[in-house]
């Protein structure tokens, strides 16, 4: 199910990220009228994606047919166009002005920012909640817990020190993030969690790169849909 583009607003614009790098594409969706209290989701992408994947642009869509805001942007080393992923520091920058752009652009609202996205993203967007304590909760697309190969060595440190809610939705099959492995590190986190596991779903959940076969679609709503429930029960 595609959204309604014609019932959302859809916006290009550039983020400046820092002096040292280059201004990054980025693209808000919201509803034709804000309500007065708006949670935005501001999600990035992985490392062999952009933000443009399907799986950042249709479930945004989607919900901003439901009131919702998205920020979808790239980080500096996709907009260069180079495989080396940016440093710790950069990477955090990036989100950092995502968030602040996004502030700037509902001034005047009473604003819920979840931050997230797919693999890379939601690996840095737990590290940085765990360090700034700025967003009101997460969503995580593929959370990349582990190497394929090196599954006793757990990216799990970030998730124990967030507070406010974290929603993770993971492919059955995902092998950078092992059902049971996930399951042990949800046991330990003492903040509110939820976990939505995509049946036979990869590491992109399930999801082709072009994103409009029928079995993508299906999957594509099933994420919009657990994002707006999870949101609604938690915020709205």
């Amino acid at each position: 199910m595609s959204a309604n583009t014609s019932s959302i607003l859809k916006t290009n614009l550039k983020l400046d990220v820092g002096p040292a790098q280059p201004r990054v594409d980025a693209t808000f969706t919201s509803p034709q009228s804000l309500p007065e209290k708006v949670v935005v989701f501001v999600f990035g992408h992985g490392i062999m994606n952009d933000k443009d994947h399907p799986l950042l642009a249709a479930p945004l869509d989607l919900l901003a047919e439901n009131g919702f805001c998205g920020l979808r942007f790239n980080f500096p080393f996709k907009q260069k166009g180079v495989e080396t992923v940016d440093e710790r520091v950069v990477l955090m920058e990036t989100i950092s002005a995502a968030i602040g752009w996004v502030r700037t652009r509902l001034e005047g609202h009473e604003l819920i920012v979840i931050i997230g996205g797919k693999s890379l993203s939601a690996r840095m967007a737990a590290a940085y909640q765990a360090e700034t304590k700025e967003a009101d909760g997460l969503v995580y697309l593929g959370y990349p817990l582990h190497r394929p190969e090196s599954t006793e060595r757990l990216r799990d440190s970030d998730l124990y020190k967030i507070q406010v809610p974290q929603l993770f939705i993971t492919g059955e099959k995902d092998p950078y993030c092992r059902g049971d492995l996930l399951q042990k590190v949800l046991d330990k986190i003492a903040s509110p969690k939820n976990h939505i596991t995509i049946p036979d779903g990869d590491h992109g959940l399930g999801i082709t790169q072009a994103g409009d076969d029928s079995k993508s679609l299906d999957i594509i709503k099933k994420v919009a849909d657990e994002t707006e429930k999870w949101s609604k029960s938690h915020y709205v």
